[in-house]
Order: C-alpha cells, then sequence, then structure tokens
C-alpha cells in the first residue's frame, strides 16, 4: 500500500523559531508548504510571547491552521481504487523556550482539531471526520562549533487509534554566516498505516528586516519501498 500522509509535516519551518532573537518579544508569524508525488501540506500561524517571555525564551503560544491533502491506491469493494482526502485543521497549544550562548530548547503541547474528508469513504482505512488530536513536542538546537550547528525536532500526535502518528526530524548544518545556514536533514514519520522516511538538504536565510526564508527538498521513501521527491518552502516574519 502507498501511503505517505502525516499529521505532522507542519515541521517544515517551526525550526526558525528556535533561532529567533531573545531580545524581541514580538508575534512570529509562520507560514509554508511541503509537497511530495500523493500528499501536500499547507499551514500559516503565528507563535506569540506571553507572560513575559520573549521569543527564544520563556512561555509562548502557538496556534496554526493547515490544509492536508494525500491520496494513495486501495481496494474498495474488491476493486482497485486511488483514495483522496482533504482535511483542514487548527491546533493552539503552550509551550517554554530557553537560550544559552550555544543552545537553544522548546517544549511545547498542544490540542488539534482536524476534518478529513475522504473520497471514496473505505470504513476502517482512514481516520474519517472530526478528529481531536494531543501532540507533545520537542525542539532543540545546539551548536557544535562557531558554524556548525545540529537540530531536532521530535513530536508525537495522541489522536484515536488510525489517526496517531510519530515525527522525528534531525538536522547538520553549516552557518558561514548569521544570516546563512544550510545543511543535510533526516526526518522519520510513522502512523497505524504509514511510515515515511525522507532525506534531503535545506537552506535558511535570515533578513536583517525581520524576514526568514527556508527551502528543502530532497527523497521520501514510504513503507514499500516506493520513493518520490519532495519539496518544502517556508517563511517567517517578526512584528
Amino acid at each position: 500500500m502507498k501511503h505517505t500522509s502525516s499529521l505532522m509535516t507542519m515541521a517544515v519551518l517551526f525550526g526558525l523559531s528556535l533561532n529567533a532573537s531573545a531580545k524581541d518579544d514580538d508575534p512570529l508569524f509562520i507560514g509554508g508548504f511541503q509537497r511530495a508525488d500523493h500528499n501536500s501540506y499547507t499551514f500559516a500561524g503565528v507563535i506569540t510571547p506571553i507572560l513575559g517571555g520573549k521569543l527564544g525564551e520563556g512561555w509562548f503560544n502557538r496556534t496554526i491552521a493547515s490544509w492536508l491533502t494525500y491520496e494513495y491506491d486501495a481496494s474498495y469493494n474488491g476493486q482497485p481504487t486511488t483514495l483522496k482526502a482533504k482535511a483542514p485543521g487548527i491546533e493552539t497549544g503552550f509551550g517554554y523556550a530557553w537560550q544559552g550562548k550555544s543552545y537553544g530548547i522548546n517544549l511545547s503541547a498542544s490540542v488539534g482539531y482536524r476534518d478529513f474528508r475522504l473520497s471514496p469513504n473505505i470504513p476502517d482505512e482512514e481516520p474519517e471526520g472530526k478528529v481531536l488530536v494531543f501532540s507533545p513536542q520537542l525542539q532543540a538546537r545546539y551548536d557544535i562549533t562557531e558554524h556548525i550547528e545540529t537540530d531536532l525536532i521530535a513530536s508525537h500526535a495522541f489522536a484515536k487509534k488510525n489517526a496517531e502518528t510519530s515525527f522525528g526530524r534531525l538536522r547538520l548544518g553549516y552557518k558561514p554566516r548569521w544570516d546563512w545556514k544550510f545543511g543535510l536533514e533526516g526526518v522519520y514519520q510513522e502512523g497505524e498505516n504509514f511510515r515515511v522516511k525522507q532525506n534531503g538538504l535545506y537552506l535558511v536565510h535570515y533578513l536583517s528586516s525581520g524576514w526568514g526564508v527556508e527551502v528543502s527538498g530532497g527523497k521520501a521513501e514510504s513503507r514499500d519501498n516506493s520513493s518520490s521527491a519532495y519539496f518544502g518552502l517556508g517563511i517567517s516574519k517578526q512584528f
């Protein structure tokens, strides 16, 4: 079965928030998309410091609206078919961030809602209708040297059985200057009916005006060993 969907693809750009200036208590807008042959994910949201916190340090609220689509080969009434799904969603939650000279860490948890709309609606094959999701998440960044850094994102979405997913992403990057970094990334996503591994490259550029741009892409391999290219684009803006 070919299945490359995930509720956790939203990590396309969340790593940008780890590099926000700790002196700034203004909200950070994030948005972007990731696309592969059989799925896409588009999102927009805002990270807002609260209770005296600043971006990258202290308490924050994160609210994200998103649109997920995917399709894969299935069987319906004994006949081969292509299942297609559209799933708008929204989530909000809170977290706490720590930032030191050579590291950044944040822990957060969110509650989300997603409405799965399937065609055709195959019983027990996929989540269908309105689904509630609880998602704890860890993000961490460590500067190995002045120019080399690694960062990690790990998350798990608790939901009804066939909507529960896990996500992990590890990056190793090089920073020639404060406003540029690029490197390698590995991504692992897993759920009841799917498993996806991604290996690729990423490039991030920060502007003095507060904008950030991220591009990523590479090869995705699913549980049945089929593979396809993926591409992601994200933006961030401090207000």
